[in-house]
């Protein structure tokens, strides 16, 4: 949810209407199948290493995937852009 609601916010702010449904599909489709993907993945690794160490693997992932959204220019913004509008910082 802290992810899915500010991200479907700006999408639908910066994404022209025409293009909205073919966008907001395109990046459920992407996720979902990288969801499958990476269970699948997880699973093999359970298998392979142990589940200690898919754990650790998966733990350590998801702290990288925080990282871009952590250090990048989305922690400093502060309103929804206007479409085709340039974030404004601070």
């Amino acid at each position: 949810m802290t992810y899915n609601v500010p991200q479907q916010a700006i999408l639908q702010a910066v994404i022209p209407d025409r293009l909205l449904g073919r966008t907001i599909a395109g990046v459920a489709l992407v996720i979902n199948a990288g969801t499958m993907a990476a269970s699948l993945a997880g699973g093999l690794l359970g298998e392979l290493a142990g589940l200690r160490w898919a754990l650790v693997v998966a733990t350590a992932i998801t702290v990288a995937c925080a990282l871009p959204t952590a250090l990048g220019p989305l922690r400093t913004l502060r309103g929804v852009p206007a479409a085709g509008a340039e974030p404004a910082a601070g």
